[in-house]
């Protein structure tokens, strides 16, 4: 396999836009054939970012054709993202399978410290592990869990990729195209949890819950699960809040208050901004929630950051934060719990937030 790179997604420059754009044919082909003019390949990519921050993706597949065509690195990248959105008309699978197959390919030598196109190959690395993971029949590609594994362990160990080093410790525990190692997988997830991984807190937190294999903890799974589901992203926070509501339930009165003890030494050392979890590159939705209770109606609703009011009295606030509310019973409000491992993203398996399979609209 060839080795890419794999660190937190960074911000673009108009430099790193350009790649080895020059000197193409500067028009492109726009709706029913007419000829779309741009003034270049970089002006290009700067009108299909624009359409895709403004919550249009199918409008900026023509720019970015454009500009990909030209060699434009990042237009590659969000074109590849844009056909593996399941959630527009333009989904095309096999065309966002050969992006980023090219884009791990043709960039495999980057520097993981010094080039700034590094985290996206290495999101590229991610979104090829879920398409191999599963097989992608309508490109000829076949399931190969090995292969998929392969990828994941290149970007979480040699190039230090958060959301792979969290696919990495899944895999570790299922055992799923590499050999299961538990203690490993729970070494990945300790880490990542303290570096404020929302995804590993909440996976950790349900071992913990659990006893799977780690020592039951209660306190502790309240603690991990209260800090995920304060910063957890659009795309994480639905399985987030469900593990939350079923941890938070579950807990007895005694548990509630030790964690809420630590929650807020934890949110200090070990919390993330809301503007570092939202989404990487600023295109994730906030989704709307659903009204969370336990069986008696007692709601089990997470507080996500920034929601309470500076002014909310100081214990309203800090009881709040793990849950720890009355409310009367409300019929036919109480949702129902699975059981077994989270899973990240519905649709491939892995949490390819970033890449692959999440949802690219921003708020309009």
């Amino acid at each position: 396999l060839p080795r890419t790179a794999g660190i937190l997604a960074a911000s673009w420059s108009p430099g790193f836009a350009q790649g080895a754009a020059g000197s193409k044919a500067q028009s492109g082909m726009g709706k029913a054939g007419s000829a779309v003019t741009f003034a270049s390949p970089e002006a290009a990519y700067e009108h299909g970012r624009s359409a895709l921050q403004s919550g249009h993706p199918e409008l900026a597949i023509k720019a970015f054709e454009y500009a990909a065509d030209n060699d434009v690195f990042l237009a590659q990248f969000y074109l590849g993202r844009i056909y593996a959105d399941n959630s527009i008309s333009s989904t095309n699978h096999p065309r966002a399978f050969d992006l980023f197959q090219q884009i791990v390919t043709e960039h495999a030598e980057v520097d993981v410290d010094d080039d700034p196109r590094a985290p996206f190959v290495a999101k590229a690395m991610l979104a090829l592990a879920g398409y191999y993971r599963t097989g992608l029949a309508s490109a000829g590609v076949a399931a190969d869990a090995e292969q998929a594994a392969n990828l994941v362990r290149n970007a979480a160990k040699t190039f230090r990729d958060e959301d792979a080093q969290f696919e990495y410790s899944k895999l570790l525990l299922t055992g799923e195209g590499l050999a299961s190692n538990p203690r490993e997988a729970v070494y990945w997830l300790r880490g990542l949890s303290t570096r404020g991984h929302t995804g590993a807190q909440a996976f950790l937190a349900d071992l913990y819950w659990r006893g799977t294999h780690v020592q039951k903890d209660q306190t502790q799974a309240l603690l991990l699960i209260t800090l995920a589901a304060e910063n957890a992203t659009a795309a994480d926070r639905v399985w987030i809040e469900d593990k939350y509501q079923n941890i938070f339930c579950g807990a007895g009165e005694g548990v509630r208050r030790q964690a809420q003890g630590a929650v807020a030494d934890w949110r200090t050392k070990y919390g993330r901004s809301r503007e570092e979890t939202l989404g990487r590159d600023g295109l994730a939705t906030i989704q709307p929630r659903a009204l969370r209770t336990c069986s008696n109606g007692e709601v089990a609703q997470p507080q996500r950051r920034g929601e309470l009011t500076a002014d909310a009295p100081q214990k309203q606030r800090s009881e709040m934060s793990v849950g720890l509310r009355p409310a009367a019973p409300q019929s036919g409000s109480t949702l129902g719990l699975g059981d077994g491992f989270m899973q990240g993203n519905a649709g491939l398996g892995f949490s390819l937030r970033d890449a692959g399979q999440t949802t690219l609209t921003p708020p309009r």
